[in-house]
């Protein structure tokens, strides 16, 4: 079965923007392909989830070059080397043993949103599998991450 980090559940402090990516690291220690067939978030609270990308990369780098957390939207390319290189989530293969980051990339729609919880729906050959995360995140316009 695909692997999501369980990530640290996190804030992103900012009044200057209504966008921002999460990424957390997706696993697939399997031999075979997985091909993604469908990303859905159980819980979405005041939040639009805009895309969902895969970006090649391993979750457990030290983040210094391709690391994904809680950011303003767009990422610093300049750190984010990976980032021209990424594809919709939806309908991407992840190779057999290889690790990748799935980035969200969503839009506030009030002062404090969060979301909890995604779910990946995949296929290794013909048979289909759900890999869920309880990871959350919170975005505070009012630098009120709590």
């Amino acid at each position: 079965m695909l692997q999501l980090d369980h990530g640290v559940t996190g804030c992103f402090d900012s009044d200057l923007h209504t966008e921002g990516i999460v990424g957390l690291g997706i696993t697939n220690p399997a031999e075979g392909d997985a091909r993604i067939d469908a990303i859905s978030f159980p819980t979405l609270d005041d939040l639009t989830v805009l895309d969902v990308w895969l970006i090649d990369g391993d979750p457990q780098s030290d983040g210094t070059t391709l690391g994904y957390g809680l950011e303003a939207f767009p990422p610093d390319v300049e750190t984010r080397p990976s980032w021209d290189d990424r594809v919709d989530a939806e309908g991407a293969t992840l190779a057999g043993r290889h690790s990748s980051f799935l980035v969200i990339h969503i839009e506030r729609s009030s002062d404090e949103a969060t979301f909890r919880g995604v779910a990946v729906t995949y296929r290794i050959g013909d048979t289909p599998y759900t890999a869920t995360s309880d990871y959350a995140a919170g975005f505070s316009a009012a630098g009120d991450c709590t």
